[in-house]
């Protein structure tokens, strides 16, 4: 509850939506990740949309269990650039993806979008195995 007489002179609402999405890669092992590579199909083509906020480790051990190494040719590097992770990653090293096969996820995202990327990290809701991949 928020309190007015706290002398706020402002107060900072944020809406979030579940989403489906596609899980390509990692940041970690395959068997334990530490955050999600997630992406959505635009023309045709996996892209890389953002990820996760890190994975508790019950939930990184749950995941990793269900994960598996891509069956063929994969459509993402197993580098990129921060940018590429999120829009506020601009000034940090590259970041090694584990790619994995792709699967379907969903998350809770900020509303908040720069073309057909999240902003903000995402929270991972659950792996979605019953929904096709692309």
């Amino acid at each position: 509850m928020v309190s007015w007489s706290s002398g706020w002179d402002w107060l900072k609402v944020t809406s979030r939506e579940t989403v489906d999405v596609i899980v390509g890669a990692v940041i970690g092992p395959i068997y334990r990740p530490q955050e999600l590579v997630v992406g959505g199909v635009v023309d045709g083509q996996l892209r890389i949309a953002g990820r996760t906020a890190p994975l508790r480790p019950a939930t990184s051990r749950t995941v990793g269990a269900m994960l598996r190494v891509p069956a063929g040719e994969h459509p993402w590097p197993e580098t990129v650039s921060p940018g590429a992770l999120g829009r506020f990653n601009t000034n940090r090293d590259p970041v090694a993806l584990t790619l994995v096969d792709p699967v379907p996820a969903e998350v809770s995202a900020d509303v908040a979008r720069t073309g057909y990327s999240f902003r903000h990290l995402v929270r991972f809701v659950r792996l979605r195995p019953d929904l096709p991949a692309g």
